[in-house]
C-alpha cells in the first residue's frame, strides 16, 4: 500500500513529467491515427545494453486507429525513440520511470 508520502510528486522530476506530457501531446497531434504505445518493462538480452552500461528502452506496442492513412510505423517509432532519448539525456532517472508505461491518445 502506498503511503501519502510516497504519492507526493518528486519536485526534481516535475520538469520531466511536464516535458513528457508536452512531448506525448505533440506526438498524438502530429499523428492523429496513433492510438497509443507502450514502453517495455525490461530488456531481454545483453545486446540490449547501451555503451554506458544502461538497459535500452524499447517500444513494446504501437497501435493505430484502423484505416488511418499515412501513418508509418517506422517513422513513428523513430520519433518516439528520439523523444525518449532526449528525456533520458536530460533526466537519467527517466529511463527507469518510463519502463512499463503506456501512453494513449484521448478520444473526444
Amino acid at each position: 500500500m502506498k503511503t501519502l508520502e510516497s504519492m507526493r510528486p518528486n519536485p526534481e522530476l516535475r520538469g520531466f513529467e511536464e516535458n513528457l506530457a508536452a512531448d506525448t501531446a505533440k506526438l498524438f497531434r502530429r499523428y492523429p491515427g496513433l492510438a497509443g504505445f507502450s514502453i517495455a518493462p525490461w530488456s531481454v538480452t545483453s545486446d540490449d545494453i547501451d555503451p554506458s552500461g544502461q538497459r535500452r528502452l524499447f517500444i513494446e506496442a504501437l497501435e493505430f486507429v484502423p484505416g488511418t492513412p499515412g501513418c508509418s510505423h517506422e517513422e513513428v517509432c523513430e520519433l518516439i525513440g528520439y523523444l525518449l532519448e532526449e528525456l533520458v539525456g536530460q533526466w537519467p532517472q527517466a529511463r527507469e520511470l518510463l519502463r512499463g508505461r503506456t501512453f494513449s491518445s484521448a478520444l473526444h
